[in-house]
């Protein structure tokens, strides 16, 4: 009997069962048949027992009208309509709604202008264009009445130079740090909690590679989540990028050709040529860039 009910029975045979297989008076003589094979018995009286409390649970659900409900939610699942690829799902954020900071002189890389409420990050090596680059971002935000902040490491920031790019230096902060990271990081953590600024530069060029390993992932996770939905931009200026993967902007300079005035050894710089690569998941877009000296 236990073989008959193995092959005749589908795998869901639970599924469709609307009385048990057995009744009381057939299923004493089935465990008799069996004789000393405890395993088995065990085994039918184990399957006797949740066919029962199976039978029991659809007919209290039938009474009590659960059963069309939960075909109904069955059979809204398996509709088409409720699930969709993460790539079909529409992009909602807020960051829609803030617009973008013109940069003319990188048009052709940010054609709808610079993302707000995003950390953007300019490397390159030495003489590249990067502090440049920085400049020409903060005069475009300070020209719109935006305060603005610069935090400088190694006290690199020439006022002077940077009038003469177009920035406003009446709604320019600059915080001196005297060469210390640890006073550099923790002045941009209370910028941009505190808020109201436009632009905030993060300057770490020429800071050595082990003072830079020693700042915790965990700052640019707290800076991103700070300006998440803010005008705010943090640009970081280093040598190597430095957020990872918290920086939604990737900005790379690659100097190619310097120009000089003069015979040698008196030689002065009138500017320099280099490339602007913006690093992207889909393909990386490259523009030309003619930087002028200001000395």
């Amino acid at each position: 009997m236990l073989l008959r009910l193995n092959a005749n029975r589908p795998r869901s045979f639970f599924a469709e069962m609307q009385e048990p297989p057995y009744s009381v008076a057939e299923f004493g003589k089935l465990l008799k048949s069996l004789g000393r094979h405890l395993s088995l018995r065990c085994l039918c009286i184990h399957i006797y027992i949740v066919s029962r409390h199976i039978i029991a649970f659809r007919r209290s659900m039938k009474q009590n009208g659960y059963g069309e409900q939960m075909a109904y939610i069955a059979l809204l699942l398996r509709s088409q309509e409720l699930w969709k690829p993460a790539s079909a799902l529409p992009l909602s954020s807020e960051r829609s709604k803030l617009l973008g900071l013109e940069i003319p002189g990188l048009k052709k890389l940010f054609s709808q202008g610079l993302l707000r409420g995003v950390i953007a990050e300019i490397h390159g090596r030495r003489s590249s264009g990067r502090t440049s680059v920085c400049l020409h971002m903060l005069a475009q935000t300070t020209t719109q009445g935006e305060v603005c902040a610069f935090i400088d490491i190694h006290d690199s920031f020439h006022p002077a130079s940077a009038q003469a790019m177009g920035v406003k230096l009446e709604n320019l902060i600059w915080v001196r740090c005297h060469g210390n990271a640890e006073h550099a990081i923790r002045a941009a953590d209370l910028l941009l909690h505190a808020g109201g600024f436009g632009m905030v530069v993060l300057d770490l060029c020429e800071t050595s590679a082990r003072v830079l390993n020693r700042i915790p992932l965990s700052y640019w996770y707290r800076f991103r989540k700070a300006i998440e939905h803010t005008p705010a931009v943090l640009v970081v200026c280093a040598d190597l990028p430095q957020a990872k993967s918290c920086a939604s902007i990737n900005l790379e300079l690659q100097s190619k050709l310097f120009h000089w005035s003069g015979k040698a050894p008196f030689l002065l710089l009138q500017g320099l040529h280099t490339i602007a690569l913006l690093r992207k998941r889909s393909a990386p877009q490259t523009q030309s860039l003619s930087i002028p000296s200001v000395a």
